[in-house]
């Protein structure tokens, strides 16, 4: 790629003096080609002899400064000034000078030759640098402004001067840029490229969006091989969730990126279309067509396929459900993480009997895995076969024994069968191995606030959830049984019902909440609170058990 025009300011003014030789001091353009005698011929006129000594000291110095051997340089032409006090000798010297850091002998050389030619504008160049030396960016500023209204035609001392306004004044900088670009837009070549580029990341800096959008779209067709821009694209319409483009995008980089790439295209466009689509049902056009389009594209590729899963499922196609999830195991069997990502689907639209099937079939396949049984034993715990669970989470701790996860669920299913010396011990295991963990923290205080045993520890536990998850319902609602059980059962009001202002679809909170206002005496209020807990499962026997109770005290 040709370096964009303007580029390395240092370099281009290093080149101007020493590959054109001495400049014209009639200066007509900045860009044309100058010659060392006319530098040589100002005010003063040096006699025949002289310029050839002038000249031949000037070659000497010209070489050395080539050579960056500036202090030897600077010699050179200080003896060719001896001879010619041209405004050129003195520009390449105070160029020395810059190069050493010498920044007041540098001015004072720039200042000696304006004063011999005020016209000689390679000085003004100069001294705009040696202002940016010296941070004096406004008077940067009014030099390279002076510049270009003397050469409007040179680009390098435009875009210089862009690039100095872009530390104060970004707008100007901006509209430079655009000025520039729009005077060669019919030229799609690497310098318009990065102008381009530019004017995107400007663009962004200020807030105009919709502009650095436009940009970066311009530069995606002018060179659609880009290997950033697709990204950049992308994430940029999805943080918009401007879903029509992106979508477009998806088909522009079907066929410009390698399949092996578009695939996480695919992947950021569905994730999103997934997060959005319970809330928007434009969204199920989007997921129709995601599915439509990779029943026969990607289907090589398991995370896209697996994403038609989702999307499939979302809009009811039970058949494209099934070839996707055939596509993702097909082709993502090598991987552990397939079939148990596949298994967990099953597990949210609770298929239970599924994913039992699916983790059995790939586990021989991954016989050290310690997650095919642990999620075997979680679908066996939701059909309360709870034995053949128990099992499996042995199992699983058998490959791997500091495995939190299922220590925290062997602890929930012996509890559940009452065998409280097995949960517990469980439940130690697991915050042995992970003592903040707020999750197991709290199931551990609720079974032992069940309980009415070891209440200080119980509440200890619950306060380390909630520090962790303030708004937690389950946590609140367990701090909340906590008081209950040690009869403070105002404060236990006040932390139930902060659960349910969380989470209000919850029949255990309610029941609690019921139980609560019965030890309030606000009887009318706890059948309400059973009430609600029964409309949320009528199946409930302990809450049918306490509303036939408070009917027959009312009786």
């Amino acid at each position: 790629m040709k370096q964009p025009a303007g580029n390395g300011l240092k370099a281009s003014l290093t080149i101007l003096i020493l590959l054109a030789g001495l400049v014209s001091c009639r200066h007509q353009s900045a860009e044309r080609s100058y010659h060392p005698e006319s530098a040589l011929s100002e005010a003063q006129v040096p006699s025949a002899t002289e310029r050839r000594i002038a000249m031949d000291l000037f070659n000497q110095a010209s070489a050395l400064h080539m050579q960056q051997r500036y202090e030897k340089a600077i010699l050179k032409y200080l003896s060719a000034l001896k001879y010619d006090p041209s405004a050129a000798i003195h520009h390449a010297i105070a160029q020395c000078y810059i190069k050493l850091d010498i920044l007041d002998d540098a001015y004072d050389h720039i200042q000696k030759g304006l004063a011999h030619n005020a016209d000689f504008l390679p000085l003004y160049e100069i001294l705009g640098e040696y202002y940016l030396y010296s941070v004096q960016i406004d008077n940067a500023i009014e030099t390279f402004q002076l510049l270009a209204d003397k050469q409007p035609e040179s680009l390098t001392t435009r875009l210089t001067l862009a690039r100095i306004y872009e530390l104060r004044d970004l707008d100007k900088a901006i509209a430079i840029y655009e000025d520039v670009l729009g005077e060669r837009e019919s030229d799609m070549e690497d310098d318009n490229y990065a102008l381009m580029a530019k004017l995107a990341e400007l663009y962004a800096e200020t807030g105009e969006d919709d502009k650095q959008l436009a940009m970066l779209e311009a530069m995606y067709d002018a060179a659609p091989a880009a290997a950033t821009l697709p990204y950049t694209l992308m994430k940029l319409f999805l943080d918009r969730k401007d879903f029509v483009r992106a979508e477009a995008l998806l088909a522009k980089v079907s066929h410009t990126v390698a399949a092996e790439d578009v695939q996480y295209y695919f992947v950021q466009f569905a994730a999103l279309v997934l997060e959005e689509i319970d809330s928007n049902a434009v969204m199920n056009d989007f997921a129709r067509r995601y599915v439509a389009r990779t029943d026969s594209f990607l289907t090589g590729y398991w995370l896209p396929q697996f994403y038609g899963v989702l999307l499939a499922d979302k809009i009811d196609d039970r058949e494209a459900v099934s070839r996707h999830i055939h596509n993702t195991l097909t082709h993502g069997d090598t991987l552990a993480e397939v079939p148990i990502r596949v298994s967990l689907f099953h597990f949210q639209r609770e298929n239970f009997p599924a994913m039992i099937r699916l983790l059995e079939r790939y586990e021989p396949r991954f016989d050290d895995n310690a997650e095919f049984p642990f999620y075997r034993g979680l679908a066996h715990f939701r059909q309360k076969e709870y034995r053949t669970a128990i099992e499996a989470m042995d199992q699983a701790l058998q490959r791997d024994s500091s495995f939190v996860d299922a220590w925290a669920q062997l602890g929930i299913i012996h509890n559940e069968l009452r065998n409280f010396p097995a949960s517990d011990s469980a439940y130690e295991q697991a915050l042995t191995l992970d003592p903040e963990n707020p999750l197991i923290n709290n199931n551990y205080a609720y079974s032992l606030s069940e309980r009415g045993v070891d209440m200080r520890r119980a509440k200890i536990m619950t306060e380390r959830a909630l520090a962790s998850d303030p708004e937690n319902a389950s946590y609140l609602d367990t701090m909340g049984w906590i008081y209950f059980q040690l009869g403070n059962y105002e404060k236990a009001r006040t932390y139930i019902r902060q659960s349910l202002e969380q989470d209000d679809q919850s029949a255990t909170v309610y029941e609690h909440l019921g139980d609560v206002y019965e030890k309030l005496g606000e009887h009318s209020r706890a059948a309400e609170a059973w009430e609600k807990a029964l409309l949320l499962e009528p199946d409930r026997p302990s809450t049918r058990e306490r509303l036939g109770r408070d009917k027959r005290a009312g009786d």
